[in-house]
């Protein structure tokens, strides 16, 4: 898979975390990569070995294998082959490859709470792809550091790096639609973490527009649009406001028939997850205990879905 397909993935993890950290726009999860191409792509890699194959040839392929590992949730494998591919990498000047490679490590280092270490890696991807490399690529990087800021708590140059990520997208003569909603969505979120949280829905606002102007609008964008703008509601001081709007995202989940089963469920989860914390930050005891009896039946429903098993994709990426 090539970096649309990882930006995407990025983004479908972003997405889960819906309320907690940021919120991010993607298509819903793809099924899961069949272990018969993992197998195909280790034979290769073992004969362009044996053959002392150009580096990139075969990082090209290990990046490849890494894709497959995540897409079937063996992140421990996926770590070890985008590892490898930066290690063959790391003196070639092949900045796309490098800069995708580590991409993708530090989609693993998220999944597996190492924001930190996630970070290093994109501020060096920031770094190959400025001034020389591709804008809107640039711009999706800053967007996933911020991201990565905003889950280490770093709200200020969180916004600062999704401002500029903003930037360089509407610089672009047809701006990438999904990419610019969640790059606003992420900034949001980062001034509500400075506690400007009313200031931070005027982005709120602004992703929304452009999702309602978008020809057949990602239902997942619109879902998420809400639910963030029910967070910063409630942590704006409009509690009622805020309970409403998140009620109206679950609603939206719930209508979800263009959402698979799996990543529905899951999406429901994260949200009443998120409500019934802020529910308790407003010392409502009562209805935070209704909506952990939720959560419980939601994840009973999980646990008894047939075929709704989901790559590592689907699973959440932030904290």
């Amino acid at each position: 898979m090539g970096k649309t397909a990882r930006r995407k993935r990025i983004c479908l993890y972003a997405s889960l975390s819906v309320l907690g950290t940021v919120v991010a726009s993607t298509q819903p999860p793809q099924q899961a990569t069949p272990s018969l191409q993992i197998s195909d792509l280790q034979k290769q890699i073992k004969a362009e070995e044996a053959a002392h194959a150009g580096a990139q040839q075969q990082a090209t392929h290990w990046i490849a294998l890494a894709d497959a590992y995540e897409e079937v949730s063996d992140l421990e494998s996926a770590e070890d082959a985008f590892a490898h591919a930066i290690r063959l990498l790391r003196e070639t000047g092949a900045r796309d490859l490098y800069t995708n490679a580590l991409d993708g490590i530090a989609t693993i280092y998220f999944a597996t709470g190492r924001a930190n270490t996630a970070e290093r890696c994109l501020r060096q991807a920031v770094e190959l792809e400025h001034p020389v490399g591709d804008s809107t690529t640039e711009a999706i990087i800053r967007r996933d550091l911020a991201v990565a800021l905003i889950a280490e708590r770093k709200y200020a140059e969180a916004e600062q790096q999704a401002s500029e990520a903003i930037r360089l997208l509407e610089a672009q003569a047809d701006p990438h639609v999904g990419e610019t909603i969640v790059a606003y969505l992420t900034r949001s979120r980062a001034i509500c973490g400075m506690r400007r949280c009313e200031e931070a829905l005027k982005d709120v606002d602004r992703a929304e527009a452009i999702a309602v102007n978008k020809v057949g609008a990602n239902p997942v964008d619109i879902i998420t649009i809400a639910a963030l703008r029910g967070e910063e509601q409630f942590r704006s001081g409009a509690v009622e406001q805020g309970e409403r709007t998140i009620q109206q995202a679950l609603s939206l989940v719930d209508r979800g028939t263009e959402i698979p089963a799996s990543f529905q469920i899951r999406l429901r989860v994260r949200l009443l997850e998120e409500y019934a914390q802020l529910l308790g930050s407003a010392h409502r005891k009562q209805e935070r205990k209704k909506v952990e009896e939720e959560i419980a039946r939601t994840k009973a429903q999980q646990a008894g879905c047939n075929g709704c098993t989901v790559s590592a994709a689907s699973m959440g990426l932030f904290p």
